[in-house]
């Protein structure tokens, strides 16, 4: 899932969606280095990321990625929701995107010392960079591929297939998104 779905999925705990935030960015099992909460946004995202691999739609709009994209169809399916999600964040989210993104940089600025190393020595870049509101963007998926392409070159012409693709990728969009909501209240209901 993209940060942006993470971070929705982090409801109104500024730690509990620190954590979803950071969770691509810590490895192992081992998280009694973080505060509690913190920890508990890691595993939620962890087990939201393992729920959208075995989703049937995630997997629909896997398979329509075909040939050469195959390899990278997951990092492009997590930015065409996450464009779409942007897109219509008037039905997801509350309030405006750019106010959530901000809110959601304060959390991250509050719990530097909290944080990942890899997500503190990114963090101020993701802010600027508008990581979380400019994947919503008409050109967002293309600059995300772009920034990607500097570690992974061959997502420089991905926007091109996420694009040609939009329509059934939308449409497994909403086919998933309520299915990640069910799963995150239960989880929030459950800690």
């Amino acid at each position: 899932m993209h940060l942006l779905a993470h971070a929705l999925c982090g409801a109104d705990d500024e730690l509990l969606r620190v954590g979803q935030v950071a969770g691509d960015f810590v490895k192992g099992r081992d998280l009694s280095a973080y505060p509690a909460t913190l920890a508990t946004g890691i595993r939620h995202h962890r087990l939201l990321d393992s729920a959208t691999d075995q989703h049937e739609a995630v997997k629909r709009s896997r398979a329509r990625l075909h040939g050469a994209w195959r390899r990278y169809a997951g990092v492009l399916v997590d930015l065409a929701y996450g464009h779409l999600l942007a897109r219509n964040w008037d039905r997801w989210g509350t309030g405006s995107l750019h106010a959530f993104e901000s809110s959601v940089h304060a959390d991250l600025a509050r719990h530097h010392n909290a944080l990942p190393p890899r997500l503190q020595a990114v963090r101020e870049r993701l802010y600027t960079a508008r990581v979380l509101s400019g994947i919503g963007d008409a050109d967002g998926v293309a600059l995300a591929c772009d920034r990607l392409s500097h570690r992974l070159p061959a997502l420089s012409g991905g926007a091109d297939v996420v694009a040609r693709e939009q329509l059934g990728l939308a449409r497994d969009f909403e086919a998933f998104w309520p299915d990640v909501l069910v799963l995150k209240d239960r989880l929030l209901s459950e800690q």
